[in-house]
């Protein structure tokens, strides 16, 4: 997703998330609930950095946190994230995203379309 906007970005060795030299950009979590996986990433897109000062964000002491708009001088907008989010996974992994609503995903957790045998969460 970086590269795509030419931010140089890697691994900082102990710690987790994508790293723009000494500063956090990104992150990735999993959770997973009642037999469910939840997943996700952030990304500091046009944030107020300020914020983060007063924290110790992830719960490290005196972590820099960096976004897009710092890195480029430049806001980046909502529309270029959302495709490259649509984009760049679906090649990765050869698939086509679809947009569904709050609503279909509330109504699926309800009734998953694949029903996976009680036992299997033992």
């Amino acid at each position: 997703m970086l590269a795509r906007f030419k931010i140089e970005s890697g691994k900082k060795e102990g710690y987790p998330g994508a790293w723009c030299d000494e500063e956090k950009i990104g992150a990735v979590g999993i959770a997973v609930r009642h037999g469910f996986t939840c997943h996700g990433f952030s990304l500091n897109v046009n944030p107020n950095l300020y914020p983060f000062g007063l924290i110790n964000p992830c719960g490290i002491e005196r972590m820099l946190v960096t976004s897009m708009r710092k890195m480029l001088g430049r806001d980046i907008s909502g529309e270029q994230i959302r495709e490259a989010i649509r984009d760049i996974p679906g090649k990765v992994f050869g698939f086509d995203f679809q947009k569904i609503t709050l609503n279909d995903v509330l109504n699926m957790m309800k009734n998953p379309p694949i029903t996976v045998p009680e036992e299997s969460f033992s």
